[in-house]
C-alpha cells in the first residue's frame, strides 16, 4: 500500500464495492469491512471503471461512453461480469465487477483506461493495485 498517497488511500478505504455472493445477491462492502465475508476468500475478482481518468472528473456523458467501450472490450475478452457502483459520501461511478481475471489482466485493462487503481480481489484479500500514475 505504500505505492499511493495516504489521502487517496483513506478515501479508497471508505469506497464502497459489490461483488455477487454464492447465491447471486449484491453485496456491499469497503475494503475494510471485506472480512467480514468469508466467501469473498473464494472469489477472485476485479472491479474496474473508466469513470474520471486519473482521477480527473469528466461530464457524465464522457464516462458512460468510456464504460460503454470497457464493457465491449470486456464482452470481446471473453469475461464474465457484470455491472457494479463504486460509492463514497453520495458520489457513485459506475464499474464491472470482473469474475476470475488475474491482478495482470485486471491491470492492463486499468491501464487501458487510464485509471489510477483498481480493486483487486483473490484467496490473498482485497487490495488496491495501482495501474497509473497521476
Amino acid at each position: 500500500m505504500s505505492d499511493f498517497d495516504s489521502d487517496w488511500m483513506n478515501l479508497y478505504y471508505r469506497t464502497f464495492f459489490q461483488v455477487k455472493d454464492q447465491t447471486g445477491n449484491l453485496i456491499r462492502f469497503t475494503a475494510l469491512t471485506a472480512d467480514q465475508y468469508p466467501f469473498l476468500k473464494q472469489k477472485q475478482f476485479a472491479i474496474i471503471t473508466a469513470f474520471n481518468p486519473m482521477n480527473r472528473v469528466v461530464p457524465r456523458d464522457e464516462n458512460q461512453k468510456m464504460n460503454e467501450k470497457l464493457a465491449v472490450d470486456l464482452i470481446r475478452g471473453g469475461y464474465v461480469f457484470y455491472p457494479t457502483v463504486g460509492e463514497l459520501d453520495g458520489h457513485a461511478e459506475g464499474s464491472f465487477t470482473i469474475e476470475n481475471i488475474s491482478q495482470a489482466q485486471a491491470v492492463e485493462i486499468g491501464v487501458k483506461y487510464r485509471q489510477h487503481s483498481i480493486l483487486y480481489n483473490d484467496a490473498e484479500g482485497v487490495r488496491f493495485v495501482r495501474c497509473c500514475r497521476a
